[in-house]
């Protein structure tokens, strides 16, 4: 008899530089020809042998977004020769012609082009030859949010990238960054970046942009706000090339991170945050960070060691901003997390081991550590990251507790405190603890009956505090 781990399929074996996973999980290659294929690698047949009909619906051309709502206006049209592939991909003549014309896609080693471009891609829109670190602006993403948001549904970020930007790209094989430039109508939502958004392929597109637009809410500068978000101003038609120095990786994520100023790390989930298992995202958020951070389990993703690497060491020269972003469901997970234990975020800190970080390409993983060990080192590299973060979780619980104070609920105001009473307490800080300890039974004793548990827990820690 076979035994249940047996008969356990092995994993799907996927070279991420050429191919991507669909919704389904079927394997489908980066590169194809959108004249004849769809973004999945089907061959495209004409619109009357597909089955689809703009009689049935409004046809939209995936590549120029041009509609079609008649059989006359259709009749050159191509579609996906497999049924509802791609949520129906259709192409109009017009874009099918240009298509055979359009360029071929280069090699590329790093797939970041936007980042170390000496100028802006369409140099006769910009006048400022610094103007490199090209963002979209927040109002941007919001329009996507609505305008698409059914339609993307749970596709993940690459599936987005694979089904809808990169047909709609595919004519001039620019970003779509790129695209809007050449668009009166659209040309104000691209400027130099302000933010720089670190986050995983593999998280929804859909749950990205609402972290994303999260975070701006009432903030004063979400109709100005530009944000450097990969998969919309970089180009995602390059070749994959020869992997690059250690150099190239460390100067370019640095430079360019230290450029913008501030850093978004987008999460999934709270306690268990994809985004620091990527080896990328190291030096992302490391660019943010200051002190220590101890042994490990959890594989950080070498690009995002990059990003933070790069905000810890702006936010330690005293400059630069770090933030996390989540939807407002993980946000309140987040709180009320931290409210009944605050020691589980320490306990996720705490697995996280850059030394540990990987790559879809073991030459780019190779090379970037090779970077990390002969500049900042892996030691003080993990005491960055688990700074940054550190101050950015007793910044939530103080703008908590102020929240709640300005609306006058001062028994819940009091409940943050206490929580961030005991966070402090957690890092040695005690004579902190104690000070706002002294808040916490300032508020008891005028708020809560005597017999209130809530009392004896402010008493009990308050005494914990004055004799730690």
């Amino acid at each position: 008899m076979t035994s249940p781990a047996a008969s356990t399929p092995a994993p799907l074996a996927v070279d991420f530089a050429t191919e991507w996973l669909d919704e389904e999980g079927i394997i489908c290659p980066k590169m194809v020809d959108y004249a004849t294929q769809c973004p999945k690698g089907h061959a495209l047949v004409a619109l009357a042998d597909s089955g689809c009909s703009p009689a049935q619906q409004p046809l939209i051309c995936r590549v120029c977004h041009t509609s079609a709502v008649s059989e006359d206006e259709a009749w050159e049209w191509a579609a996906c020769s497999v049924p509802r592939c791609c949520a129906g991909y259709t192409v109009c003549g017009g874009c099918i012609r240009q298509l055979q014309q359009a360029p071929a896609a280069a090699a590329d080693g790093h797939g970041f082009v936007s980042l170390v471009r000496a100028a802006a891609p369409l140099r006769a829109f910009v006048t400022r030859r610094d103007a490199v670190m090209q963002g979209v602006a927040v109002l941007f993403l919001a329009w996507l949010k609505s305008t698409f948001g059914a339609v993307l549904g749970r596709l993940t970020v690459e599936q987005v990238c694979q089904m809808f930007i990169k047909p709609r790209t595919s004519r001039s094989r620019g970003s779509l960054a790129d695209e809007l430039m050449l668009q009166g109508d659209s040309r104000q939502h691209v400027g130099e970046a302000t933010w720089f958004i670190s986050h995983t392929w593999n998280n929804p597109f859909a749950d990205t942009l609402d972290a994303v637009l999260l975070f701006f809410e009432g903030r004063e500068d979400a109709a100005t706000a530009k944000v450097w978000f990969d998969v919309l101003v970089d180009g995602q038609h390059a070749i994959a090339g020869p992997s690059k120095p250690s150099s190239w990786y460390m100067t370019t994520f640095r430079s360019s991170i230290e450029r913008i100023g501030s850093l978004l790390l987008v999460v999934d989930k709270w306690n268990n945050p994809t985004a620091l298992r990527r080896a990328w995202c190291v030096q992302r958020r490391s660019l943010c960070a200051r002190a220590a951070l101890s042994s490990a389990h959890t594989v950080v993703t070498c690009r995002c060691v990059l990003e933070l690497h790069a905000i810890a060491v702006k936010k330690a020269e005293g400059a630069g901003e770090f933030a996390v972003a989540m939807t407002r469901d993980e946000r309140r997970r987040f709180l009320d997390g931290i409210r009944a234990d605050p020691r589980e975020y320490y306990n996720m800190l705490g697995s996280v081991n850059a030394e540990s970080s990987d790559c879809s390409r073991r030459a780019d993983r190779d090379s970037i550590h090779e970077g990390i060990r002969s500049s900042v080192g892996f030691a003080r590299l993990s005491r960055m990251l688990f700074s940054v973060l550190e101050d950015w979780m007793q910044g939530q619980l103080e703008a908590r507790a102020s929240t709640c104070a300005e609306a006058g609920d001062e028994v819940e105001a009091m409940r943050w405190t206490m929580t961030l009473a005991n966070v402090l307490s957690d890092q040695g800080r005690h004579q902190e603890a104690v000070e706002m300890r002294v808040k916490v039974l300032d508020v008891c004793s005028r708020m809560l009956a005597e017999d209130d548990p809530e009392q004896g827990e402010a008493y009990g820690g308050a005494r914990v505090a004055l004799h730690a």
